[in-house]
């Protein structure tokens, strides 16, 4: 059955929770369920759980579709995990220990889902997604249910072919290494407790909010241009890491535009070098 809500605040689709709400939000909970949406659906976005996302509250999508995390069970054969594209990060640490295997753990600590790590070939500490997806199931535009092998989705620094198609994932298989639980779950928190340490994660925040352009970190190169705690209201750039944007309480979508416009522009003019969005702004 396909879950129908109506003016959804924002707050309950991204880790931001920026201000506003949307129009309506579907959720899947079988394959059939989007099969059916797509044969007269309106346009539509695909959202994980919003944290690589903001959205404005006067967009025009009509609608945004996410994938129930239990739209197909998950199970693991040979080190080969298989699972929903709608799994929460928490949930898959937990697998992980579950079945013994090991690989994905570098994702600890992150607010998203299989799904929209896969989007976005998610990578960190030296590993990112591309190294352990064997292969993807989608739901393309027309409703064909297809199995997509890595080598055909395109996987590059924090892009896929999900940027220009717009095919639904309903989950994946991983290929990992079996490993002892009780090291999973230490290896897990250890990476949890390396990212706290640099990162704001226990802040309304999202993802970063710029590629590192080749040869550069963005977050040197804002704190450099002097954003580092620069504050507009209650949105902030934050004072442990400058590539994270931070609502302090009421952050508004104008107010994140305001800062990413002043920070593209005084980094451009101090460095000539042009910053690009790795946040999605669905506006």
């Amino acid at each position: 059955m396909t879950i129908v809500r109506h003016n959804v605040p924002i707050s309950e689709l991204t880790s931001f929770k920026n201000q506003g709400q949307v129009k309506q939000v579907v959720t899947f909970e079988t394959v059939s369920d989007i099969q059916s949406f797509l044969k007269d659906a309106p346009e539509y976005f695909i959202l994980g759980r919003g944290s690589n996302t903001v959205i404005d509250p006067a967009t025009s999508m009509p609608c945004f579709a996410q994938v129930s995390p239990a739209i197909t069970p998950a199970t693991c054969n040979k080190n080969r995990l298989q699972v929903s594209a709608g799994t929460p990060v928490n949930k898959l640490m937990t697998l992980l220990q579950e079945f013994g295997v090991s690989g994905l753990e570098f994702c600890a600590g992150v607010p998203a889902s299989v799904g929209g790590m896969i989007a976005m070939n998610f990578g960190c500490f030296g590993h990112w997604m591309a190294d352990f997806v064997e292969k993807v199931r989608v739901i393309t535009e027309t409703g064909d249910d297809r199995w997509i092998s890595v080598s055909e989705l395109e996987l590059g620094y924090r892009t896929s072919i999900f940027h220009s198609k717009k095919w639904i994932i309903v989950e994946a298989i991983f290929n990992l290494v079996a490993d002892d639980p009780v090291t999973i779950k230490k290896r897990s928190h250890d990476f949890v407790r390396t990212r706290s340490e640099k990162q704001p994660l226990r802040d309304k925040t999202f993802g970063s909010i710029f590629k590192n352009p080749a040869g550069h970190f963005a977050a040197q190169l804002i704190q450099s241009a002097g954003y580092k705690g620069y504050q507009i209201g209650d949105t902030q750039i934050s004072d442990r890491h400058a590539n994270f944007m931070i609502n302090k309480g009421s952050a508004t979508f104008e107010e994140i535009l305001d800062i990413l416009e002043k920070i593209q522009h005084d980094v451009t003019a101090k460095h000539q070098i042009d910053l690009e969005l790795e946040v999605k702004l669905i506006s």
